[in-house]
């Protein structure tokens, strides 16, 4: 008897390689990171015909709504904030997001550079959210923040197509006014966050509960917010630097 070829391989990243051909129907695989994911099956017939089936996976056990427009992303980055929940942070990141940052906060940190990418602002919320007390690299103490409150938080204006010129192309921006408040409990100040954030977003077709909808997720932000030495209110970008 003619043995045929296995015919089931997969590809769990988009671009990425494929595995090995298989007999068994059923795999399993873990993703290094959360986010949106595309996985492509693959099936050839004994005579080599092959066809294959594309699949986006939302990777992380999200408890927010799912965020089909760019309203409830930014509804759901605020609850991010406030319940202090990093897996669900790393959730709401484009894998190329990136924070603009000020040249205030280049200058006072002049080690994190012009800019905070995905994996920079993984750590920094890993840092920051459980509330505990740490040290920067230089060895200064930071104290642990044991509440974040957004006593202002509300688009300025409507969500419209980035420009090709602008630092996101291809994605859509609108600007917030903040004001946000990370407790520091009794023995230490109150850091406060004021001024406009410029958030970019964007999206992709996703199979939600048997429909095609949009799955936004943020693409970055530009620091516009208001900081002055030697006062409470701090940058938006020289507080996350704090916990890089």
């Amino acid at each position: 008897m003619k043995n045929h070829p296995a015919p089931f391989r997969w590809q769990f990243e988009s671009g990425g390689e494929w595995t090995e051909w298989e007999a068994d129907p059923v795999t399993t695989y873990s993703y290094p990171t959360l986010g949106l994911k595309g996985g492509t099956l693959m099936v050839r017939d004994r005579w080599g015909t092959t066809a294959t089936q594309e699949q986006e996976v939302r990777v992380g056990l999200s408890q927010m709504p799912f965020p089909d427009t760019p309203a409830q992303l930014m509804a759901n980055f605020q609850t991010t904030y406030e319940s202090r929940n990093a897996l669900e942070y790393l959730i709401l990141m484009d894998p190329g997001f990136l924070t603009i940052l000020q040249m205030q906060t280049v200058e006072e940190f002049p080690d994190v550079g012009t800019t905070l990418d995905h994996d920079e602002e993984s750590r920094i919320h890993r840092r920051l959210f459980p509330g505990e007390a740490l040290t920067d690299p230089n060895g200064n103490l930071i104290p642990g923040v044991e509440r974040i409150a957004f006593s202002r938080f509300r688009a300025l204006d409507a969500w419209v197509e980035t420009p090709a010129e602008d630092f996101f192309p291809g994605t859509e921006w609108a600007p917030y006014e903040v004001e946000i408040l990370l407790d520091r409990g009794l023995s230490f100040s109150t850091l406060k966050v004021e001024g406009m954030i410029r958030f970019y977003v964007t999206s992709k077709d996703s199979l939600y509960q048997g429909s095609i909808r949009p799955y936004y997720q943020m693409a970055g932000q530009l620091d516009l917010t208001g900081g002055f030495k030697g006062v409470e209110t701090s940058t938006w970008g020289s507080v996350k630097a704090l916990w890089r």
